[in-house]
């Protein structure tokens, strides 16, 4: 029979009970468990936001304390009313803040990375970090303040779509990392932004 295997040694010892072993489920031959990939960060995971319209310089590094800031879910924005976290944009809807901030930190176990990947989703420009280094930006110069508007203004099926980059998988370590994230109006005067992010990384258990 296929899948399994008798130990019995002979039919003469069968009036004592044939013993029968199912053959050991299936295991990953790798050491360490293989190739994975892992995705690190959802759609829709809880990130810290500062909506004051700026932010201290070091705001994006690994170690920055960010436990004053608000939190919440993603889709995290203001405008469109699709959002699960509504953050702020200041005292004056006809001089809103141009800049909103975005921490999120996760634990990484995972060896030998070889390849990272980044589904963001902006309204209108981005600038996203990992660790402290810039690793992607979109819509924007390439300096940018907390004042710098995006280029252009997102609007209609744009405001809804990932955007999809390569990231270097250098910028990771094993134990804590932090993504971190600005999203830029087009102007004072904008209606609305929305921001989500998608991380996967691929690499050995």
């Amino acid at each position: 029979m296929r899948g399994v295997r008798s130990l019995c040694v002979a039919a003469s010892v069968c009036a004592t009970g044939c013993f029968f072993e199912l053959d050991p489920p299936n295991r990953d031959p790798l050491p360490g468990g293989g190739p994975v990939t892992e995705t690190v960060i959802s759609p829709g995971a809880v990130w810290r936001y500062l909506d004051t319209g700026s932010a201290p310089s070091d705001w994006n590094q690994t170690q920055f304390d960010d436990s004053n800031w608000k939190s919440g879910p993603a889709e995290l924005g203001y405008g469109d009313g699709d959002e699960t976290t509504v953050v702020g944009f200041g005292p004056n809807e006809n001089e809103k803040f141009i800049t909103t901030y975005f921490r999120h930190g996760f634990e990484l176990s995972l060896k030998q990375l070889t390849a990272a990947r980044l589904n963001v989703l902006r309204d209108d420009g981005v600038v996203v970090y990992v660790n402290g280094t810039q690793a992607f930006i979109d819509n924007l110069p390439e300096i940018v303040t907390a004042s710098t508007p995006s280029l252009t203004g997102v609007s209609k099926d744009a405001e809804a779509t990932f955007l999809s980059a390569d990231v270097d998988p250098k910028l990771f370590v094993i134990g804590k990392n932090v993504v971190a994230v600005e999203i830029h109006q087009d102007g004072a005067s904008s209606t609305d932004i929305s921001f989500d992010l998608k991380l996967e990384l691929d690499g050995q258990r």
